[in-house]
């Protein structure tokens, strides 16, 4: 009876290392299951990934296209990576089944629009990681599903004009917003003020020439006054863009910060930002 279980234990074991994609690595570390598939030459999401995979890694292959059966019925997967790919398209509803996907990568890929079905379905999504691709538009309903949950965006490092403000203002769990290295010319008023776990916002090298002051932004000298307080420094930076430096931005030299790094782009004849300030100063 006891070589009669070893034998099925054995068998057992085999067949579900058979579902393990050829060229990939497999770890089974109850309670989860990790596919590894790192710099294997991929052009596709294998067919042949176990449904019940918790973990899956597929960067640095030449992935061009995500389609909706990839990844059907992986209810199980919590961390997916795709970066360094060459992905261009998702299909609508691509991620429909990952109900309980908390980290998505899709940095280094050649996306350039994401609309209201490309993120379809990620319902418990935390962490989202589109830096260094070629975006230039994102609709207004494109991160709907994860509103309440998401945690970390980064969408530094594309071709952004203009964002979904709108949404963004209702990311209520939101830690760290990054939106440097676009071409962002304008941020609404107040868009920042409801962002109360914001911890991080950079905005570094777009197109600014001014930016409103924002509730939000008050928090920094109280929070870096509290020493040893679990509710750190919120930490802005804006450095690297066109400021027109006048009356409209002194509150921003007002705030005591390690990263003090805008400039003035215009009036002409200041250098620095101090220089741009002293009049208004004066006058206040």
């Amino acid at each position: 009876m006891e070589r009669l279980l070893l034998c099925l234990a054995l068998f057992s074991m085999a067949s579900y290392a058979m579902l393990c994609p050829k060229r990939c690595t497999c770890q089974n570390l109850l309670p989860s299951y990790t596919v590894l598939c790192a710099k294997t030459g991929l052009l596709f999401v294998p067919p042949n990934i176990d449904r019940q995979t918790a973990e899956l890694r597929l960067m640095d292959n030449f992935i061009t296209t995500l389609r909706h059966q990839d990844f059907a019925n992986m209810s199980s997967l919590i961390h997916l990576t795709l970066s360094r790919n060459t992905i261009s398209q998702i299909q609508p509803y691509a991620f429909a089944d990952l109900q309980d996907l908390h980290a998505l990568h899709l940095d280094a890929n050649r996306l350039t629009v994401l609309d209201d079905t490309h993120l379809q379905g990620l319902v418990n999504l935390r962490h989202l990681i589109l830096s260094n691709n070629q975006l230039h538009s994102i609709s207004d309903g494109a991160f709907q599903d994860f509103l309440e949950t998401l945690e970390d965006l980064d969408l530094s490092y594309n071709n952004l004009v203009d964002v979904p403000w709108d949404t963004i203002a209702m990311l209520a769990s939101v830690n760290t917003l990054s939106l440097d290295h676009n071409l962002i010319e304008f941020v609404p008023e107040g868009i920042f003020s409801n962002l109360h776990k914001l911890a991080r916002l950079d905005m570094t090298s777009n197109k600014l020439k001014k930016i409103p002051p924002d509730p939000l932004f008050l928090r920094i000298p109280v929070y870096a006054k509290m020493k040893g307080s679990p509710l750190t420094a919120l930490v802005l930076s804006f450095g690297g863009n066109p400021l027109h430096c006048n009356c409209e931005l002194v509150w921003l030299r007002r705030l005591t910060r390690e990263d003090d790094l805008e400039t003035c782009a215009s009036p002409r004849d200041l250098a620095e930002p101090a220089h741009g300030f002293l009049l208004c100063v004066l006058l206040i």
